[in-house]
């Protein structure tokens, strides 16, 4: 049974997390192929749980991360947040890693980015943070008290069976 009354542009190898409150569900990048072109996102849209309505979100920063699919999403703890209250409406989500199509090659990224969501104003800001050691897409990604362990994933067809703490 759909939970949505609209919807966003179809897409697959996006990422989506839960916001801390559990009432929205934030959706990053992806990949869509139309028969013809392959398309490659790096936009932000919120998912409203109880309306079933859709916003896109407003990006303020200068620069983001770049179009990309096969990533990972996870909502870190900020030095705000007291007893998981989320102060002033404002979540912190991790970006990492990645891969998309460029001419033909297939690129993976070794980037990590910080997306800081103002949720009541639906604005969004982007940081990048210092890049990882290994290139990596196609990984699962979890968060437990405060860390953020990735596992698994691939680049450039060597699979990888490690734990890496971000």
């Amino acid at each position: 049974q759909p939970v949505a009354t609209q919807t966003i542009h179809p897409r697959c190898w996006q990422s989506i997390v839960l916001c801390k409150q559990q009432t929205c569900i934030l959706v990053f990048g992806g990949f869509y192929f139309d028969g013809y072109k392959e398309h490659y996102y790096n936009d932000v849209h919120l998912l409203d749980l109880n309306s079933g309505s859709w916003t896109q979100v407003l990006n303020c920063s200068p620069s983001s991360p770049s179009v990309r699919n096969r990533h990972g999403i996870v909502r870190i703890q900020q030095a705000e947040e007291e007893e998981g209250v989320v102060v002033g409406g404002v979540e912190r989500f991790l970006v990492f890693g990645g891969n998309c199509l460029r001419g033909g090659e297939d690129v993976f990224f070794n980037d990590a980015w910080i997306l800081t969501l103002e949720i009541k104003n639906v604005k969004l800001k982007w940081t990048q943070t210092k890049n990882m050691p290994v290139k990596r897409g196609h990984f699962t990604v979890t968060e437990r008290e405060n860390k953020v362990i990735l596992f698994g994933g691939e680049c450039e067809r060597k699979r990888f069976n490690d734990f890496l703490e971000l």
